[in-house]
């Protein structure tokens, strides 16, 4: 009677080990060896384990003690997440040159120009924003706005005429950036530039009739270097490129009404950009 009570008992507790399938056992057999895996068959005289992808059938009498233990599922081992790499973002204030008036057209007729000694300059705030995840190379955006001085020289020896047209608008670019380590990158951008400008004519002994202001558009392929002294930080860079603009404007004639004119020019510019890293 002892013996059927010990053996049902002991099939009680071998049943609830196998019904939770995410616990172990560990065996202690009456020899004193110690054995561990997981019950996966059981009749009246002996049980079989599962250890090491193997089977091992164990009689019940030569066992002192079975106990169940939890273990944990086994896990993948998982990459650390890495962290996003947020754009960088760079507020500059760029100074340089800008192309000179190479040409001029009042009513149909072109007139030819030639540069000013008294060059044009150019003030532009920007923000550009680098995008560029895990990789040296990225995309940059920028938006901002300008205020620039074109200027030339009329090249007919009676009327020598000194031209000056001012503009201003808003600035939007696109390009690719290239980080060489953390404090210096390189930028190359197509910028577009939409606004307004107004000429001024100045001609010794003539009184030029009034002048009113028309649509300025132009484009600038700009390369730049910059350096960040540190994250956030100020910011110094030079830039060189190829800038192309049209001027629009009116000026009165002496019968009441207007004529139109325009001013264009292509040259290369250099600036200067003292900037801070947010």
């Amino acid at each position: 009677m002892k013996t059927i009570f010990a053996s049902l008992a002991f099939t009680v507790l071998c049943s609830s080990f196998l019904a939770a399938s995410a616990f172990a056992e560990t065996i202690y057999l009456k020899d004193g060896a110690v054995l561990r895996g997981k019950i996966i068959n059981e009749d009246e005289t002996s049980i079989s384990v599962e250890m090491n992808n193997a089977w091992k059938k164990i009689d019940k009498s030569t066992i002192e003690l079975v106990k169940k233990e939890d273990v944990a599922t086994p896990q993948a081992p998982q990459e650390p997440a890495k962290a996003a790499t947020a754009p960088t973002g760079d507020l500059r204030l760029r100074y340089g040159s800008t192309a000179g008036i190479t040409e001029g057209e009042i009513s149909g007729f072109t007139v030819p120009m030639s540069e000013l000694d008294d060059k044009g300059v150019g003030y532009q705030l920007d923000y550009s924003a680098g995008f560029y995840k895990d990789s040296s190379v990225g995309f940059v955006l920028s938006a901002g706005i300008f205020s620039r001085k074109h200027s030339g020289n009329d090249q007919d020896p009676t009327f020598p005429t000194q031209i000056y047209y001012d503009a201003a608008g808003v600035n939007l670019g696109a390009g690719i950036g290239i980080k060489a380590s953390e404090k210096l990158h390189f930028e190359g951008k197509l910028e577009l530039g939409i606004g307004t400008g107004k000429p001024k004519f100045s001609t010794p002994g003539v009184a030029w009739n009034p002048m009113d202001s028309g649509g300025y558009t132009s484009v600038s392929f700009i390369i730049g270097g910059y350096i960040t002294f540190s994250n956030p930080g100020f910011q110094l860079g030079i830039e060189v490129g190829s800038q192309s603009f049209d001027g629009d404007f009116t000026i009165q004639d002496n019968f009441g009404g207007s004529v139109d004119g325009t001013v264009s020019g292509s040259e290369g510019i250099v600036n200067i950009a003292l900037g801070y890293r947010f």
